[in-house]
């Protein structure tokens, strides 16, 4: 699958480096609006992010495009009436992810703007998670905790190396919902002498 998003990234868009501009897939799962954007506004890390909505309920989080699915520790975050509709028989996603990876291999996105899509909005406003925003921003100067890691980890495509050297000088990776506050890993390590 991330092949092909990245050929629908490429073929698409023309504004490499514009923070704002995404793809978008959108389909519906057993009721639930389901929504994917993806961009790589950053050369180093590849964004992923998912938006479901069931009535007026939403979720969002981001995936590791390496690694697409919702780690269980992250499931309690999903509205429960979302939950139990995409649930397979066994209590599981799977059929959810392969469903999702399905519709990616087999249509064409559309172009999308994070500051201007109603759906990306809208699940943004209802986030309650402030550890799980869609954008790096800044580095701070407080040790990441192991499970701010581990989120990290498993939710964005930041290279393992990368959040050590983070974690081990006593510094946190800050994302924020705000696109005009958005920044490149690159340009955020920068600013504390960081090469990568």
């Amino acid at each position: 699958m991330i092949e092909k998003l990245i050929a629908d990234y490429d073929f698409i868009v023309d504004y490499k480096g514009h923070k704002d501009i995404c793809i978008k897939y959108s389909f519906d799962y057993k009721t639930v609006n389901v929504n994917l954007y993806f961009d790589m506004f950053d050369s180093k890390i590849k964004t992923l992010n998912l938006v479901l909505r069931y009535e007026k309920n939403y979720y969002f989080t981001t995936l590791n495009v390496s690694n697409i699915e919702i780690p269980t520790q992250f499931l309690k975050e999903v509205p429960p009436d979302i939950l139990t509709k995409i649930l397979d028989d066994n209590n599981s996603l799977a059929s959810f992810f392969l469903c999702i990876n399905e519709h990616v291999e087999i249509n064409n996105p559309s172009i999308a703007k994070y500051s201007k899509d109603y759906s990306f909005k809208n699940a943004l406003k209802y986030n309650k998670n402030e550890e799980n925003k869609p954008f790096l921003h800044f580095l701070r100067r407080t040790k990441m905790s192991n499970e701010a890691f581990s989120l990290l980890k498993s939710t964005m495509d930041i290279p393992v190396a990368i959040l050590n050297l983070i974690q081990s000088n006593g510094m946190t990776l800050v994302r924020t919902d705000k696109i005009e506050f958005r920044k490149e890993i690159t340009a955020i390590m920068n600013e504390h002498g960081f090469k990568i």
